[in-house]
């Protein structure tokens, strides 16, 4: 195992109106081959094209504690796809975060993981994420992977917005979970017969607990 290894480590860091002049910039934040804890951060006006902050080391770990994300997006487009955190992890583990798009006219995705066991999102706060024509805003699972069942508890979701799933966005699924103590609160989404809530699952899915 490589935890408490190759470690790169954000704490009690204040990033502000960060922007680059390349625009082939991609992330304010790129890390892989470490494992990476960001913890007591406070995030103001950073500016990307594709995420804020992405994790890619499938042999390693993300945590995220405590951090306050306000008014960070693509500057490029007003709303859009791009992602706050985007997670190829081993483990995840995401807790205390609060994501605030205070400027709704400029908004994206809040969260994004490749996989969606070995993820804990535990007291985080989502405000007025919006993805427009894409899914997920809120949250967004491309696959099931392998490992520990998401736990999502004590989460809330506010005035988010998105195509069908919109807010919560889970594909591949074949495990058994549950989200307890979560609030979705004047969320919508722009697709006429769609949902804020999307999960498309395999054969053998069993049960979702909501």
């Amino acid at each position: 195992s490589n935890i408490g290894k190759n470690q790169v480590i954000f704490n009690n860091t204040r990033f502000s109106d960060l922007y680059s002049t390349s625009e082939n910039s991609k992330y304010m934040a790129f890390v892989t081959n470490n494992n990476f804890f960001i913890e007591n951060c406070n995030f103001n006006k950073c500016y990307f094209s594709t995420s804020m902050i992405y994790h890619q080391s499938t042999q390693h770990n993300l945590s995220m504690h405590s951090n306050t994300i306000v008014n960070c997006y693509d500057p490029s487009n007003t709303i859009f796809s791009s992602n706050i955190i985007k997670s190829n992890s081993h483990y995840a583990d995401i807790q205390n975060n609060l994501v605030n798009f205070v400027d709704i006219k400029h908004s994206c995705r809040a969260f994004d993981f490749e996989k969606s066991t070995n993820t804990i999102l535990k007291h985080n706060i989502v405000k007025n994420a919006n993805t427009g024509t894409f899914s997920g805003s809120g949250v967004n699972f491309h696959t099931a992977g392998s490992g520990l069942p998401l736990q999502i508890t004590d989460c809330s979701f506010l005035n988010c917005s998105g195509y069908k799933g919109s807010t919560f966005s889970m594909s591949q699924l074949n495990y058994s979970f549950t989200i307890l103590r979560t609030s979705f609160e004047n969320c919508k989404n722009s697709k006429k017969f769609g949902s804020f809530f999307l999960i498309n699952y395999q054969d053998d899915f069993k049960q979702a607990t909501i």
